[in-house]
């Protein structure tokens, strides 16, 4: 079981998906369902639900903070022009 939090997060898996730490109940099948009877369950299901967002949007943001950090180390691409000497790999020819 994994249980170390995660950089992006901030929180352990089980703690996004279940809200707590690991326990039995709910299963992924009544995630599904909100039309509960018992009122605390169903605030119960809506946290999962909310940190499954929260989730997301973390790391969302993580990827888009990667993706601009990577293209600041990227080289401005050449221009070429018709009749340009160049040299190519032949490698994969």
């Amino acid at each position: 079981m994994n249980n170390s939090v995660n950089a992006t997060t901030g929180k352990t898996p089980t703690k996004l998906v279940y809200g707590a730490p690991l326990r039995l109940f709910p299963s992924p099948r009544d995630l599904a369902k909100l039309n509960l009877d018992v009122p605390a369950v169903s605030v119960y299901i809506q946290h999962i639900q909310d940190n499954i967002a929260f989730a997301r949007d973390r790391h969302a943001e993580a990827k888009t903070k990667q993706t601009t950090y990577a293209n600041l180390k990227r080289r401005v691409e050449p221009e070429y022009r018709v009749g340009d000497n160049v040299y190519l790999e032949t490698k994969n020819l």
